[in-house]
């Protein structure tokens, strides 16, 4: 989970989903397979708007203690340990072994990032 929506989302390609659970804005959602972030605060039973595409400028997300390059694909590890968050609450990677495919790195980031840049597309 990120503490709030941060990226450019204006242009953003919206789904719905069905809240399993309390949702936050900015929350990491992974719903039949496609890897997005939560647009507002959703409760348990709500419906919610998460975001599966960005432009290229791309969104914020946790970042896994790896080193990515820019243009290089982008997975999320659904039990992944951020850096400086909660282990075990997933993390964006360039790992692609087990792991969903959710875009490329639009920022360099470095291995002690908290955060990485990243263009969701899930194609």
């Amino acid at each position: 989970m990120i503490p709030q929506l941060k990226g450019f989302y204006q242009d953003a390609t919206p789904q719905d989903f069905l809240a399993a659970a309390d949702a936050s804005s900015g929350d990491v959602l992974v719903n039949q397979g496609r890897v997005g972030v939560v647009l507002d605060d959703v409760k348990t039973g709500e419906t919610g708007v998460y975001i599966v595409g960005t432009d290229v400028r791309g969104i914020e997300m946790p970042h896994a203690n790896v080193a990515c390059a820019k243009d290089e694909k982008a997975y999320w590890d659904e039990d992944g340990n951020p850096n400086g968050g909660v282990a075990g609450s997933g993390a964006v990677t360039n790992v692609e072994a087990g792991n969903l495919y959710l875009g490329r790195f639009a920022e360099p980031a470095g291995a002690g990032d908290a955060v990485a840049v990243v263009e969701l597309v899930n194609a």
